[in-house]
């Protein structure tokens, strides 16, 4: 009920710009929808810009058009939501994919992440999720990496080819 009133005072004041930070959190399914449908509706209705901040794939792709995946405080992939789940072009985000419980074959281990988020201390001035990456290189590691254009989006990723061949392969695999 509190996420409800939250959302209501929010929306009150009819804003251009819409914050909502884990809006269906702990949520029932059909609660959640509801409240995805109200927000969508509302966005569209009046032209206001939503910004939904969550770790829900479903909410994501749903309800939103553009998604912006952060690991450590840093942008690392900006896309059309469908394209981005479709073929991601950070491996931060493929990682996120494949450990959705949805896709794995029930009873099936639930695909990790290894390694550890680097404190915000400790932050590299390099690529911040190489230390947990299954593609790393030298090259993540000794310098800044910029968000470069990729066909869907940007990544701040040096391997994104290696990311599109992976897909192809998938790809292969499944047809």
């Amino acid at each position: 009920m509190a996420q409800r009133v939250a959302i209501a005072r929010a929306l009150a004041g009819e804003p251009e710009l819409l914050i909502a930070d884990e809006p269906t959190t702990a949520l029932d399914v059909s609660v959640q929808a509801g409240v995805l449908d109200l927000l969508v509706d509302l966005r569209d209705q009046r032209g206001m810009a939503l910004i939904l901040v969550t770790h829900d794939w479903g909410v994501l792709a749903d309800a939103c058009d553009r998604a912006i995946v952060m690991y450590a405080g840093q942008i690392v992939e900006d896309a059309p939501t469908r394209d981005l789940i479709a073929a991601p072009r950070h491996p931060y985000s493929a990682a996120l994919l494949e450990s959705i419980p949805a896709k794995v074959d029930p009873g099936a281990m639930l695909p990790m992440i290894g390694g550890t988020v680097p404190p915000p201390s400790n932050w590299p001035t390099s690529c911040r999720f190489a230390g947990r990456c299954r593609f790393a290189t030298d090259d993540c590691t000794h310098a800044p990496i910029p968000l470069t254009r990729t066909d869907t989006g940007v990544s701040r990723c040096v391997h994104v080819d290696r990311l599109e061949e992976k897909e192809a392969a998938d790809a292969v695999t499944t047809a």
